[in-house]
């Protein structure tokens, strides 16, 4: 959800307030009263999917969502960590994004079993299977006797997409 522009803009300002960045990480820029928030302590703690997330006026923000504020001065629906690492907040990391974009930047699913993405085992076929996602259509890009040929021609068909600006990597 995109904020609205006051509150967005308060946001940014107590972000800037608060928040010096260096390098990927927030870091606290004042000692609070009450000692919660320590001049130059790295800011935020682990969640369990493995973000960085920090509190700010009673309300749960992911770090890498602050970062992008503070340089953009705007929060949109979806921040992708381009290089799918998820500690990695480095602004140069970060980018707007959409379902799309961030459906195909994403990691292998731990159910994989051909360690490639696009690829599966046809037990019909006996053959390893290609296929592709675009616009939420299943693409079928052949069978092969190999993963790794499956995968070259998923990789081949996901090159041609971006180049066609149908997709973005």
């Amino acid at each position: 959800m995109v904020q609205k522009s006051e509150e967005l803009e308060n946001l940014y300002r107590i972000c800037h307030k608060r928040f010096v960045y260096s390098d990927g990480v927030l870091y606290y820029k004042l000692q609070s009263e009450n000692k919660k928030m320590l001049k130059g302590v790295r800011v935020g703690h682990v969640n369990n999917a493995g973000y960085m997330s920090v509190g700010i006026n009673y309300k749960k923000f992911l770090i890498h969502r602050i970062i992008f504020l503070m340089f953009n001065r705007q929060l949109p629906d979806i921040i992708d960590h381009i290089d799918r690492d998820c500690s990695n907040n480095k602004i140069e990391n970060l980018r707007a994004a959409d379902k799309k974009i961030n459906s195909w930047n994403r990691n292998l699913q731990s159910n994989n079993k051909s360690g490639f993405r696009g690829v599966s085992w046809s037990k019909q076929s006996k053959k390893w299977h290609s296929c592709i996602r675009v616009d939420g259509k299943r693409l079928h890009l052949g069978f092969y006797n190999t993963p790794e040929e499956a995968s070259k021609r998923y990789e081949e068909k996901r090159d041609e997409l971006a180049r066609d600006e149908i997709i973005t990597l």
